[in-house]
């Protein structure tokens, strides 16, 4: 009894100094800047953001912490795939004061209707990014823009595609959503609430979502959502309220090409 008893306590002495340590790097993180490379499907080579320290230390205690809020009440959002299904990468914009500039690109399709536009400003308003710390404001001008919507007649096995370009810490650089306007196995023209749930399930994926394997939330694979449900709401919020950065254990490996 008298072993148990030790055992036990030191144990409870490791849990607690633990815990300080986890406390102690959660305040250093905002301090914290890693020197990254952009990851880009394209292969383009692109200089990291300015202005933002939301990036995870590299440190295996911190990097638990958040493995660790990200696999708890998973009841209540969805963002635990990040560890158990993708590549253990925490993704989102930098929050800071530079906003984020969005381009709507009319056109591209016969089928394209001038009330498009219109759908995807409401999909990003129903994710609240002022709420998050995001600035988004519209331009005209492609060349400002990190977030592009563009549509599409039709896509394979799709009605809609985000394409996400984010550096080795985790800060996503710029998005292009792909938005198709026709049904991609009947070939018939999506009706409107067809159009807005795809809108507002690839506006997610481009502020840095997962999906979501419960079919009531707006980041199901296979959505007839109209509005966030409470899950998808949580679950942004909680994914703008950790730091950025690779998650894994042990030594991160290597990058591909």
């Amino acid at each position: 009894m008298l072993r148990l008893f030790l055992f036990l306590a030191l144990l409870g002495l490791v849990a607690l100094i633990l815990v300080g340590r986890v406390s102690d790097m959660r305040r250093r993180q905002a301090r914290v800047e890693r020197t990254a490379e952009p990851l880009s499907s394209s292969g383009e080579s692109m200089p990291p953001p300015p202005g933002n320290n939301h990036v995870l230390a590299p440190d295996s205690i911190a990097r638990l912490s958040v493995r660790i809020q990200l696999t708890s009440e998973t009841y209540r959002h969805y963002l635990d795939s990040l560890v158990q299904v993708t590549d253990s990468v925490v993704r989102h914009w930098p929050v800071a004061d530079a906003p984020i500039w969005f381009a709507l690109i009319p056109g591209g399709t016969p089928d394209f209707k001038p009330e498009m536009p219109g759908e995807v400003r409401r999909a990003l308003d129903a994710w609240s990014p002022l709420a998050l710390g995001l600035r988004l404001l519209e331009t005209s001008d492609t060349a400002q823009a990190t977030l592009l919507v563009v549509w599409t007649s039709s896509l394979p096995e799709r009605a809609g595609v985000t394409n996400v370009t984010w550096d080795r810490a985790g800060r996503i650089l710029r998005a292009r959503v792909t938005l198709a306007t026709r049904d991609p196995t009947s070939g018939e023209p999506l009706t409107d609430q067809a159009r807005r749930a795809i809108a507002l399930h690839e506006m997610g994926h481009s502020l840095g979502l997962p999906h979501s394997a419960d079919p009531g939330d707006a980041m199901h694979p296979v959505t007839a959502a109209d509005r966030p449900s409470d899950r998808d709401l949580r679950s942004i919020r909680l994914l703008y309220s950790l730091p950025t950065g690779w998650i894994g254990m042990g030594e991160r490996p290597p990058q591909g090409p």
